[in-house]
């Protein structure tokens, strides 16, 4: 965490497939702290004039209310918007606060110490990730 903080990251292993051999990636991450974590960077950084186009999806401790804040999410779009350019169609979030009740939502421990999985992947998250899914085999339909 602390090298993403700092835009310092160890590098990535070479991939097994090149990605100009694909007509959307689909990259997908976790948001700590309000940055967009090394390896992730590193990809976009090495790979960005290979990619067709780019989905970038997140799972993040911040809600689409504070998405703005400090920590949200929204300061890491900006950064993956500004590594490659018109190369991405859509950046969307999903937000750990989701799976949580309204109650919890406002418990930043119970933020941080929850984790998406198969038993609580349903409701509004589960809606977010259904109307996701079909916007990406659209895109890729258009070509």
């Amino acid at each position: 965490m602390i090298l993403s903080r700092f835009s310092f990251g160890p590098g990535i292993k070479r991939l097994n497939h090149d990605p100009a051999n694909y007509k959307t990636i689909v990259l997908v991450g976790p948001v700590w702290m309000g940055s967009l974590i090394a390896p992730l960077r590193d990809f976009l950084k090495k790979y960005k004039n290979s990619i067709n186009r780019l989905f970038f999806v997140c799972c993040c401790g911040s809600s689409d209310v504070k998405k703005e804040d400090k920590f949200g999410h929204a300061h890491v779009f900006e950064k993956v918007r500004e590594l490659t350019g018109s190369r991405i169609v859509h950046c969307e979030a999903f937000p750990i606060g989701l799976v949580l009740s309204e109650e919890e939502q406002e418990n930043s421990e119970m933020i941080m110490n929850t984790r998406l999985s198969n038993d609580n992947f349903s409701g509004e998250i589960q809606e977010r990730f259904d109307k996701l899914v079909p916007k990406i085999l659209n895109i890729e339909s258009v070509s």
